[in-house]
């Protein structure tokens, strides 16, 4: 009988220990539900900043740091609120059921008090909202300790500049970026330009490429991928440390080749090689513009270096007394 209650005790000390250690860390506790954890993904549930950016591939495992994040933090502390906020309707609902059904595999997940299609309440007080991505959603929650936008890069600023009060006042506040890109511009593009940001790079280990024959797939390197993510980024998003990894979901050639002959060849790029391409209508390149704009010291456009004997046109006084004012502003 002593053993036996020595034994019950013994299995409910160890249980405890076990709730303590998967609270305090999200890896350990996505392992004991059965969940397989990727490198990078481990690496951003590791990853004690406040400010994540991940651009990552499509299909490569966004979903799962998703639901880990926010599931996990409303399980083991009480009255918290994380907000995922999407850019569509679909996307949303999408993100929702995901949550759900990863909810589900944990058999002592606290009870759900609601259960809705924009909001998951749990008996503790815990809260995860879903919203399509709008100005004024981001307006109708206060004091969140999670933030996660997903598809960043196809929601519009206005939306992250009305988080951003939230934030101010709440140091605790964490904030995750998750994306495809989509062009140069915007404040997902923004973010994982600045070394401020703890960033991601999750892609797949090939590029395409125009051939004999129309769109190739060709194997690429860590260092040429490392040299084209340098190429894609202006010159203050080179400095600071960049987590670089390939996509364990995308070294299929077959699968890659299918995706290719369904997309163009920036697509590819910018869905699975996770480049900051331009637009396609684009006249002038952005590494250019920002050139342009860049401080005198900085550009690559100055006056260029005249020669010894050369000949040298005088510009239009017209031209030049508009350049001289743009100088100036510089």
């Amino acid at each position: 009988m002593t053993d036996r209650v020595l034994g019950e005790w013994g299995r409910m000390e160890l249980d405890m220990l076990r709730e303590i250690v998967n609270g305090c860390d999200p890896v350990r506790y996505l392992r004991h539900i059965g969940w397989d954890v990727f490198p990078w993904q481990e690496a951003v549930l590791s990853d004690d900043s406040t400010r994540i950016c991940i651009d990552g591939a499509r299909q490569g495992g966004k979903s799962t740091i998703l639901s880990a994040v926010t599931c996990h933090h409303a399980k083991y502390y009480p009255n918290s609120l994380s907000v995922i906020l999407a850019p569509t309707l679909m996307q949303a609902g999408e993100d929702m059921m995901k949550i759900k059904a990863f909810i589900a595999r944990d058999k002592t997940y606290p009870k759900l008090t609601r259960s809705g299609a924009q909001e998951i309440a749990t008996e503790k007080g815990a809260r995860i909202l879903v919203l399509t991505a709008s100005d004024d959603a981001a307006r109708g929650f206060s004091n969140p300790d999670i933030i996660l936008f997903d598809e960043a890069s196809r929601i519009q600023d206005d939306v992250f500049e009305a988080v951003r009060p939230m934030i101010t006042d709440n140091p605790r506040a964490k904030i995750y970026e998750i994306s495809t890109p989509n062009g140069k511009q915007g404040f997902f593009y923004k973010h994982f330009s600045s070394p401020s940001w703890s960033r991601y790079l999750v892609r797949a280990p090939w590029i395409a490429a125009e051939g004999m024959r129309g769109p190739e797939l060709v194997p690429i390197s860590e260092e040429e991928a490392r040299e084209t993510l340098r190429e894609n980024l202006p010159p203050s998003g080179k400095a600071g440390e960049i987590k670089f990894f390939f996509s364990p979901r995308h070294y299929n050639e077959a699968e890659q080749r299918d995706a290719l002959d369904g997309m163009h060849i920036r697509k590819y790029l910018q869905e699975y090689g996770c480049e900051f391409v331009d637009a396609e209508d684009q006249v002038f390149s952005q590494r250019l513009i920002e050139e342009m704009f860049a401080s005198r010291g900085d550009s690559s456009l100055d006056e260029p270096e005249i020669l010894p004997g050369e000949p040298y046109a005088e510009p239009d006084p017209e031209f030049m007394e508009d350049y001289l004012e743009y100088r100036r502003t510089v």
